[in-house]
């Protein structure tokens, strides 16, 4: 007969019956998938009522998949709400906390129900790696994670995961905060020696900035570039934007499908706190940000492989995107995701809100020349706007026109994708040659942003490629 461990019922916090709720919903759900006996299913959904009962008992309300106890939906007003109250206010777009010593992360642990890095978890990734930790898990900086563990028992069992990440382009150039989670990946795409995706989301940002879907697009291939230059292994790494992407892989597409089918409106208004005057690209948007998360979007890379565990290292205010993920991955018959959280890089205002590429008064970007950062710290610390002149573009101006050759191509029915470079000032030499009448682009990074600096080809043949990766999961 389906049960509980003893005791659950009489947790202790609501956080534990909170994840006794969604634990027990999941027993119900693997019950009826595989066709098990009727008092059995009916004893497991008797068991999960009565834990809802419980939790509605000590909270006040009822339970809520993807909103542990504390951490409030947010609404219209629910920031200031929090700020005013003394709280920390993480939502996808807005961070904000009343506090000068900045986000309580502790807290917001509890609030997303996640688990902290401790040095037990950053000895053990030292053991599996034979590597010394990144000094971001030394420092603190990556500080929060879900299930960790399961990826390094799969790592030391020699089966495979992959690393997905990702980038929302909303501005030409991106800012030094945006680097935390990509010189992370990359030491954990080389210490694990897997393989990466990294998706751009200008359909995100067409959709919730004032951007025509060129200049979202422009932007995202301005983004790839400072990517790029992090130097991540060219024969395991997969780059694309949505507004590209989508239309060529219909297994991407067939994910999306699958979980916009399984996650409801009432869901994702709880998680986001969409209203009733936002479009509804915005609402099914985060079943694009979700797909990366599943193998199967990557039938070019992981063929038809749809059982190997995804690994996200993120900021954590991305965390409610993959909380609906994990929460509806058991329903498509996919892994949940694992997650590791960052901290967020302090505006030059204070620690009370992030850097934003949207406010070019808080933030320092990886375009900018050392007297406009000498500039841009000094007026901070003022108090005083950063300079018009400082600030290379606004919403209403135009990003570079994406080059032709920064689309995907489909040649001899082999999809070859990356975003071509073109030049851009200050951000290091390119060699163009003829290879077997294909163009072929280099990118040389500077050593600002990679030691030793190396190569990156941008177009390659997709067949070796294909080979190269997938020869890890055979």
């Amino acid at each position: 007969m389906a049960d509980v461990p003893n005791g659950e019922q009489g947790c202790s916090s609501p956080l534990e019956l909170f994840n006794s709720i969604a634990a027990q919903g999941e027993l119900v759900r693997s019950l009826k998938a595989r066709h098990a006996a009727k008092d059995e299913i009916d004893s497991a959904v008797k068991m999960l009522l009565s834990l809802k009962m419980s939790y509605k008992a000590a909270m006040g309300e009822d339970y809520k998949a993807d909103c542990p106890p504390g951490n409030r939906a947010p609404g219209i007003d629910s920031g200031l709400d929090a700020t005013e109250a003394g709280d920390d206010f993480v939502d996808p777009w807005t961070v904000q906390t009343s506090s000068a010593k900045g986000i309580d992360y502790d807290k917001l642990i509890v609030r997303f129900g996640s688990s902290k890095i401790d040095k037990e978890l950053i000895d053990r990734i030292e053991r599996a790696t034979g590597q010394r930790p990144h000094r971001f898990l030394r420092r603190g900086i990556f500080f929060s994670h879900r299930d960790m563990n399961q990826v390094l028992d799969a790592y030391e069992n020699k089966k495979p995961f992959y690393l997905y990440t990702g980038r929302g382009p909303s501005s030409e150039a991106m800012h030094v905060g945006h680097l935390i989670p990509f010189i992370f990946t990359k030491w954990l795409q080389d210490v694990f020696n897997v393989p990466l995706v990294i998706q751009m989301t200008d359909d995100e940002k067409y959709l919730w900035k004032e951007l025509t879907l060129e200049q979202a697009h422009g932007y995202a291939v301005e983004n790839a570039k400072d990517i790029i230059a992090c130097g991540f292994d060219v024969n395991k790494t997969f780059i694309f934007s949505d507004l590209d992407y989508m239309g060529m892989s219909p297994g991407f597409y067939k994910n999306v499908v699958k979980i916009q089918k399984h996650v409801t409106f009432n869901q994702v208004k709880g998680i986001f706190g969409f209203t009733d005057s936002d479009c509804i690209g915005k609402i099914s948007f985060p079943a694009i940000q979700a797909a990366p998360s599943f193998s199967s979007s990557f039938p070019q890379i992981f063929r038809d492989r749809t059982d190997i565990q995804c690994l996200i290292p993120c900021a954590i205010d991305q965390d409610p995107y993959f909380r609906m993920t994990r929460d509806v991955a058991p329903r498509i018959g996919y892994p949940k995701p694992a997650l590791l959280h960052s901290t967020f890089f302090p505006a030059l205002q204070g620690a009370q809100t992030k850097m934003s590429a949207s406010d070019p008064n808080s933030s320092i970007f990886l375009t900018d020349t050392a007297k406009q950062i000498k500039t841009k710290v000094s007026t901070a610390q003022r108090g005083q706007p950063v300079p018009a002149e400082l600030v290379p573009w606004g919403p209403a101006a135009a990003a570079p026109p994406p080059s032709p050759d920064t689309r995907c191509v489909l040649l001899s029915s082999s999809l070859l994708f990356s975003p071509t470079l073109f030049r851009k000032q200050n951000h290091g030499s390119f060699l163009q040659l003829e290879l077997n009448n294909r163009k072929i682009t280099h990118f040389q990074a500077p050593a600002m942003f990679q030691e030793p600096a190396g190569a990156f080809c941008t177009f390659f043949d997709f067949k070796s490629h294909r080979e190269t990766v997938s020869s890890l999961y055979r």
